[in-house]
């Protein structure tokens, strides 16, 4: 599996900039330069992903409803013919099912059911596997695994299930064809943030998550997502998952995304900022 978060250092506070050619990490005040952003290798981006439409053939047999349905979405064609009936015994539930091609519910290892993935699976090789439009993309964080998505893992089951090798895997957000890039950002407390102002943002998104220790003399529970000090929603001990609007996460200003805990002695939380936007 591919690495796709950015993931910043826990007692560095560091700026994140988004800038036209690609995200670049920079120290605290930097205002130009920077170099490589932290993790990644030469000529990698991590956290960066392009969004490109899957090339179904003309006239795939039960894809158009993809188009209504789904939202974020993350695809591959495993460049050989899949038995359906193996591939069968991935799904949890099956929502509709032909000589062609399978759509239904597909659990992520060791998460509950409402953690399922929606997946089509396709006689010719192709398989999708998405979260429904109402959900938020950044739903697709495992914070057991941040080196991949539950998508993919979905994926993986499906796959391994029909005896099949994946194969290169892209995404794609139904919701917003025109969406170029997605980026994933998470850090264990906080980070500056600034979205260039020429950019169009189609969803911002996030996922929270905090442990449920506490003081009973000193605090509550958990802690709470904050931005620029305000509180986003606070987390009494598991994952939130929402948006942030355009007021909250704003362009072309930094912003501090951060954790105001409960009580000082937790300090086990983490953040996921998804962004969803083309450059222009």
């Amino acid at each position: 599996m591919r690495k796709y978060m950015w993931r910043i250092g826990g007692a560095l506070l560091v700026v994140a900039v988004i800038v036209a050619a690609a995200p670049v990490f920079l120290p605290p005040g930097s205002e130009a330069g920077g170099g490589e952003p932290l993790g990644a290798g030469a000529g990698r981006r991590p956290g960066l992903i392009s969004l490109a439409a899957p090339a179904f053939a003309a006239g795939t047999a039960g894809a158009n409803f993809l188009e209504e349905e789904a939202g974020i979405s993350a695809f591959t064609n495993v460049g050989r013919e899949i038995d359906l009936v193996r591939a069968r015994r991935a799904f949890r539930t099956i929502d509709r099912e032909t000589d062609e091609y399978i759509i239904g519910s597909v659990g992520v290892p060791g998460l509950p059911e409402a953690d399922d993935v929606h997946v089509f699976v396709h006689r010719d090789g192709w398989v999708v596997a998405y979260y429904g439009r109402e959900r938020p993309t950044a739903w697709i964080i495992d914070w057991r695994n941040l080196d991949t998505t539950k998508l993919e893992a979905a994926l993986m089951q499906v796959t391994t299930a029909a005896g099949v090798s994946i194969g290169d895997v892209n995404y794609y957000d139904f919701r917003h064809p025109e969406a170029e890039k997605m980026m994933i950002i998470i850090d264990p407390d906080s980070f500056n943030l600034k979205i260039p102002g020429a950019f169009t943002v189609f969803e911002r998104s996030y996922s929270f998550w905090a442990t449920s220790r506490y003081s009973t003399s000193t605090g509550r529970p958990g802690g709470s997502l904050t931005v620029d000090g305000r509180d986003i929603v606070w987390s009494t001990g598991g994952i939130e998952t929402g948006t942030l609007t355009a007021a909250q996460l704003r362009q072309g200003v930094f912003q501090t995304v951060g954790v105001r805990y409960g009580w000082t002695g937790n300090r086990a939380c983490g953040i996921a900022i998804v962004l969803i936007y083309r450059q222009g």
